[in-house]
């Protein structure tokens, strides 16, 4: 069986023309859409390896903390970005105080986490202001997976993949906590600009 967090990761290295197309779709949205907030304090809930905050640059000039739960990952990460400060935690119990945050970031993470309510109730109770979320869109993540020859075992699903997003439950799911700004169906993803309700944490 595929090693989940290998397979994450993996997915920034593919070197085939439609991979290539579709992560440079991926960070010019989280570029995008980031690019007119302000924001001096940044979080990365899920931040993995931390390539998208590498490869987008959202990193300059702000203080930024990335977090994720496989502990080699968030090794790689701070070796990546110095700058930054990473640690091991878990989505569904931030460990920082209510508002610590003028943008959360959550990028390919609410796919894996085992209670997507608790983790989005913590994303709104310690940001400040902003927060983006993205997923894969479903069905059509899974379609494409099986396109390109991938997960046909599993009818396309990602390895780590156990909750599935359209991007209606994406929209329902944040507006629990959030009022949502703006929502981007890009390639495979949605993605989701939001801000903190002030009742939030």
């Amino acid at each position: 069986m595929p090693d989940p967090i290998s397979e994450v990761q993996a997915k920034y290295n593919d070197q085939s023309a439609v991979a290539r197309f579709a992560n440079r779709r991926f960070f010019q949205t989280i570029q995008s859409i980031t690019g007119d907030l302000s924001a001096a304090s940044i979080l990365d809930v899920g931040c993995g390896e931390g390539v998208p905050l590498q490869m987008t640059g959202i990193e300059r000039g702000s203080r930024i903390v990335g977090l994720d739960l496989d502990a080699p990952s968030v090794l790689t990460a701070q070796a990546r970005l110095p700058q930054a400060h990473f640690l091991r935690a878990n989505a569904e119990v931030l460990p920082f105080a209510s508002a610590s945050f003028d943008l959360v970031l959550c990028l390919e993470t609410l796919e894996h986490v085992n209670h997507p309510a608790r983790a989005i109730t913590e994303l709104a109770r310690v940001s400040r202001r902003y927060a983006l979320i993205s997923t894969p869109n479903e069905p059509w993540w899974r379609i494409g997976n099986m396109a390109r020859g991938k997960y046909w075992a599993d009818w396309g699903n990602t390895p780590g993949h156990i909750n599935h997003w359209s991007s209606g439950a994406l929209r329902r799911l944040v507006d629990t906590q959030f009022e949502i700004i703006e929502l981007r169906r890009v390639v495979l993803w949605t993605f989701i600009l939001a801000e903190r309700r002030q009742s939030s944490g």
